[in-house]
């Protein structure tokens, strides 16, 4: 109980058991020096992913539970540590050869803007225009509320999609005209 314990990289731990483990849980404090709580600050990970961790290791090897707490074995912070540091590898994933550079996929330039016939503007919200696409789908689309007397129904507008999801258009020409 002198000999203080160390993690793998090192850094000194907490002390492993308090005064008050000392009477009942004696052998659960020697085989399991390390509580969880101390963990994440000590390893530096955040505490979802020690957590997660700990959901692929075996209840009574690696850790206990204790009231509230858990107690980790060093043999469990050593295979945590190998989950931690470990990239997950899934299906997905493709070799970097595999792919095509970044430059070449993404699109360059603002979006294309899509037409747009407004079908009703009859409504008190001032900032919105309800439309439909040439397929004949409905969309909203957002305009800055001093601009609304220069729309006309029938009026086809160019509407460019946002970040957001949303739709937004320009400010016409001239009223009815865009």
């Amino acid at each position: 109980m002198d000999s203080p314990h160390t993690l793998l990289d090192g850094s000194a731990a907490s002390e492993p058991c308090s005064h008050a483990d000392t009477q009942p849980g004696m052998a659960a404090a020697v085989q399991f020096p390390f509580f969880e709580d101390d963990l994440a600050h000590q390893l530096g990970f955040p505490e979802d992913k020690i957590r997660a961790a700990r959901k692929q290791l075996v209840q009574d090897e690696h850790f206990i539970r204790e009231n509230r707490r858990f107690r980790w074995s060093e043999a469990g912070l050593k295979t945590a540590l190998g989950i931690l540091r470990m990239p997950e590898v899934t299906p997905e994933v493709k070799n970097p050869a595999d792919t095509a550079p970044a430059e070449k996929t993404a699109p360059s330039g603002p979006p294309a803007p899509a037409k747009f016939t407004i079908t009703n503007m009859n409504f008190p919200n001032q900032r919105l225009l309800l439309c439909r696409d040439a397929a004949g789908a409905g969309a909203k689309v957002w305009i800055h509320p001093e601009w609304r007397p220069l729309f006309r129904v029938g009026m086809v507008i160019e509407a460019t999609q946002g970040s957001s999801g949303d739709w937004r258009t320009r400010k016409p020409r001239a009223m009815g005209h865009f």
